[in-house]
């Protein structure tokens, strides 16, 4: 377990939207789960919402994701999971977010 103070905190987060932003397709992105405790955390958790409609689109982005989560645990030696909902699994990820503290990053 790894303990993060303020200043990793902002600046994990700083990164997230940063990286994020870059896709238009990404419409929400929240921070979950132990994380935001920032005390004894072993990993970081991230949700978004993406509006992809092919199956290339999807496996593409993928792809960068698992490029962002390398990255990730390259720089802040922490690793970043990351859940991902479709615009039309929009039911279940409103359903999931009501039984998760989150904090809106995108």
């Amino acid at each position: 377990m790894k303990q993060i103070n303020e200043k990793v905190f902002r600046e994990i987060i700083k990164w997230l939207e940063k990286k994020f932003s870059l896709y238009p397709f990404v419409e929400e992105l929240y921070l979950i789960g132990s994380s935001l405790e920032k005390s004894e955390i072993n990993d970081i958790d991230i949700v978004q919402k993406v509006n992809l409609n092919s199956t290339k689109e999807i496996q593409e982005f993928a792809q960068k994701l698992i490029s962002l989560e390398q990255e990730f645990l390259y720089r802040f030696n922490l690793p970043l999971h990351i859940t991902s909902f479709l615009e039309k699994d929009n039911n279940n990820f409103i359903k999931f977010m009501s039984l998760n503290k989150s904090k809106k990053i995108i």
